[in-house]
């Protein structure tokens, strides 16, 4: 009876066995879940930093384009501002040679009006020497009139190096007034004719200066002295106003162009400005251009990444499931095989010894339950 009961039974050890086996392939399953579920948050996280990349990237390319806008706002403004400094300015020139203009044309009549005063001053002067010059017929040979030649000689001598010296003066004022005036190409022909009206009238000063010294000897004393205090007088007027009024252009053409210095500095501080700004957006554009393309590349990583990690989960979820499978089938088979080795071999002996059967089956049973378990929670974890 002992000998049909242990006939019938699974023997111990490899009771043991089977349960070591089981309890292995539990904890490898186990464990192959663990290191699924661990991938899979290691995923996910990795998933999470690259849409917080993808946000931040999307704030820099929103303050990158307002940082765009904000240049291009201030690049307008300065350049409505160099216009407006560009029109100021063409407008101040402008003006400014209106004035040296009027002033030119007021210090030419002036000129032209002293020119006829010398003229009629001259002529004047001849039509005294006529006089004197008859009246010198009468008186030559009176010893007193004589004496008032020979000092009236002197006297024209005097008269006459003054005047030379004077007109020396003169010719040095209008030199220095045709420098002033020769950097205005529009009146070149205008100083062209001055200076041949100047040369003219200094040939015919020059005649008269000849004739009147000639004539100096028979001038009376007194008169002659009168007179050349009143020329004297008058011509160093002249000079000294002329002298004030080339002073006061000379100073007016220094500040004009101190103005227009200043003013060209303002523009090319303007225009240094505007290139340091297109170099800033260039920069900036590039930054820009750069972001975005990191950002394509970080949209098909993170795509890419999220279509292996799909692929991934579904052919582990279908390769632990074919691997449990197989585990199960083999587990059944050597569950089976077991059982074949221990089947008693007459009918009525099986029937007897079938009790211990169910507590197997059962074992079984639960072995296929808890896989199955196993299975659900991984799949819910993957989930």
């Amino acid at each position: 009876m002992m000998e049909k009961e242990s006939a019938g039974r699974i023997p111990r050890e490899l009771m043991h066995e089977q349960n070591d086996r089981l309890s292995n392939k539990h904890i490898q399953t186990l464990g192959f879940l663990q290191e699924m579920v661990n991938e899979n948050k290691h995923l996910k996280q990795k998933v999470q930093e690259l849409e917080d990349k993808l946000e931040e990237f999307k704030d820099v390319e929103k303050f990158a384009k307002e940082s765009k806008e904000k240049i291009k706002d201030i690049q307008d403004s300065y350049l409505a501002r160099a216009d407006e400094i560009n029109s100021m300015l063409a407008e101040k020139h402008r003006v400014e040679i209106m004035q040296v203009q009027e002033e030119k044309f007021e210090l030419e009549r002036i000129l032209k009006e002293q020119i006829l005063q010398m003229r009629h001053e001259i002529e004047a002067l001849q039509a005294a020497n006529k006089d004197l010059r008859d009246t010198a017929a009468e008186d030559e040979e009176n010893d007193e009139a004589k004496t008032k030649l020979k000092e009236a000689l002197k006297h024209g001598e005097a008269w006459r190096k003054e005047n030379e010296e004077l007109r020396e003066e003169v010719d040095s004022l209008r030199s220095d007034l045709e420098l002033v005036q020769s950097k205005k190409a529009s009146d070149m022909s205008l100083i062209r004719d001055l200076k041949a009206e100047n040369k003219t009238l200094g040939q015919d000063l020059q005649e008269v200066q000849q004739k009147a010294t000639e004539l100096e000897i028979r001038l009376d004393k007194a008169l002659e002295e009168l007179k050349t205090k009143k020329d004297d007088q008058e011509q160093l007027t002249l000079i000294e106003n002329l002298r004030d009024k080339l002073k006061q252009l000379t100073i007016d053409r220094d500040s004009t162009l101190d103005r227009e210095i200043q003013l060209k500095q303002d523009l090319l501080d303007l225009q240094t400005l505007k290139d340091d700004l297109k170099q800033s957006n260039l920069y900036l554009q590039s930054q820009l251009e750069n972001l975005i393309e990191e950002y394509g590349h970080l949209s098909a990583e993170y795509a890419r990444l999220r279509k292996r990690l799909q692929k991934d989960q579904d052919k582990k979820t279908f390769k632990d499931f074919v691997k449990l499978k197989r585990e199960l089938n083999t587990l059944k088979d050597e569950n089976q095989d077991l059982k074949s080795r221990t089947k008693p071999e007459e009918p009525c002996l099986l029937v007897a010894e079938s009790p211990p059967a169910p507590r197997k089956k059962n074992s079984l049973e639960g072995t296929r339950t808890g896989a199955k378990k196993m299975l659900a929670i991984a799949l819910s974890n993957q989930k």
